[in-house]
């Protein structure tokens, strides 16, 4: 078990623009590898075992080389007004190269092992971009096409002079939780006893069931945080809890994607 989540974290060294921490993509690995089967495992083991170099920052190397026909696009999730996931106009989104990769993955005995081990990196890293909120574009939410700034209230004591702050959307979910310098091991350690007994629940239902789910997320906190507006102090707190709750529903929907095409 121990060697098969070091194997996956050396994979997921991802970071987009407006991203988690390293640490907290670390985390998520490390718990979606307690769900997986022996077979999923295995395959993991199979074709993340060695290049751990090669998975470092996987699909901006790509883009950066030219390599690949990703793009930018591949970190975003794109939603239409009924939250269903809809091709992306530069490229394939996370939700499309989710779908792509997971061709491979599943027919994984009929590809090379080149082939499978770069549809492994690509579910990996793209399903943890998928959750972040900030890379959620919704058809029907002007303001989810593109950064803004906001205001909070500091202080639970209310708005007086001096007690708002002005926030950027992306970097609400960049580098929550805890401060920097606890190890991935114990953040995955938090969000299992976070997580208790809702994989399950979590799991429920297709990976466009998913992206609804992810797009009913930021539905909520993008008609809260609206440009140029003042959110309260109680509102803006709830962030930190919807996030690591996204962060755990990622590790949790890798495990059960890779579980399922893997038997």
């Amino acid at each position: 078990m121990k060697r098969v989540y070091l194997l996956l974290i050396c994979a997921l060294a991802v970071l987009t623009a407006s991203a988690w921490t390293k640490e907290c993509d670390q985390a998520a690995i490390i718990l979606a590898t307690e769900h997986l089967t022996p077979a999923a495992k295995s395959l993991v083991e199979q074709h993340l075992g060695t290049s751990y170099k090669d998975d470092i920052k996987y699909l901006y190397a790509l883009e950066k080389a030219g390599k690949a026909k990703h793009t930018a696009d591949i970190h975003l999730l794109h939603l239409d007004k009924r939250l269903k996931p809809k091709k992306a106009k530069k490229g394939n989104d996370a939700y499309a190269s989710i779908c792509n990769a997971m061709k491979v993955v599943k027919a994984h005995a009929s590809h090379t092992p080149q082939e499978v081990t770069a549809a492994l990196r690509t579910v990996i890293c793209s399903m943890c971009d998928m959750h972040i909120l900030s890379n959620i574009r919704i058809d029907n939410i002007a303001h989810s096409k593109h950064d803004f700034e906001y205001y909070f209230v500091t202080s639970e004591y209310g708005k007086s002079k001096g007690s708002t702050k002005k926030m950027l959307w992306s970097k609400t979910w960049d580098g929550f939780n805890y401060p920097r310098g606890f190890s991935p091991a114990f953040r995955a350690y938090d969000m299992k006893l976070c997580l208790h007994n809702r994989y399950a629940e979590f799991t429920k239902g297709s990976l466009e069931d998913w992206a609804a789910d992810c797009g009913k997320v930021a539905t909520y906190y993008l008609d809260m945080m609206k440009p140029d507006r003042t959110v309260d102090y109680t509102d803006h707190k709830l962030r930190t809890e919807a996030n690591y709750d996204m962060l755990i529903k990622a590790s949790c929907r890798l495990a059960a994607l890779l579980n399922e095409a893997v038997k």
